[in-house]
């Protein structure tokens, strides 16, 4: 995967490589609480993120997503079926944290009973993945 990371940043001339560790903790959001609006589902979730290619400051937050897929009409017909997705966040960025593993780590009282509210009590769900990129910041 790097070596083809690295052809695709020389063919197109790109510099600025990243690497970052994701640990996600995702919740079930209640659907009589949280609706969907337009087509998009609400989903909740904790991130811890780091980049891990260079020194820097660890980033968390508490993030609302909603989510809608929509299939991308071919041009000619195809045997295969493609979906983008379009993601809308409500983002609280918790960076100040030393930790963010629960909603009880978050230091807003108000917002951690809304979140009891809306979400269900199940336990969560924990994804860690990394994020391997490069772009041109122009």
């Amino acid at each position: 995967m790097q070596d083809i990371l690295e052809d695709l940043m020389r063919e197109f001339g790109l510099e600025n490589f990243q690497k970052w560790k994701y640990n996600d903790t995702y919740y079930v959001v209640n659907a009589e609480q949280l609706k969907s609006y337009n087509g998009r589902k609400p989903s909740f979730r904790l991130r811890n993120r780091d980049r891990i290619d260079q020194e820097s400051a660890p980033r968390k937050s508490a993030q609302i997503i909603y989510t809608k897929a929509n299939e991308i009409t071919p041009k000619e017909s195809m045997h295969n079926r493609y979906y983008s997705t379009r993601k809308e966040k409500l983002y609280l960025s918790l960076d100040t944290l030393e930790k963010l593993n629960t909603l009880s780590d978050i230091p807003n009282t108000k917002i951690v009973n809304k979140l009891t509210q809306i979400l269900l009590p199940t336990l969560p769900q924990t994804i860690s993945f990394e994020r391997t990129f490069s772009h041109d910041p122009k």
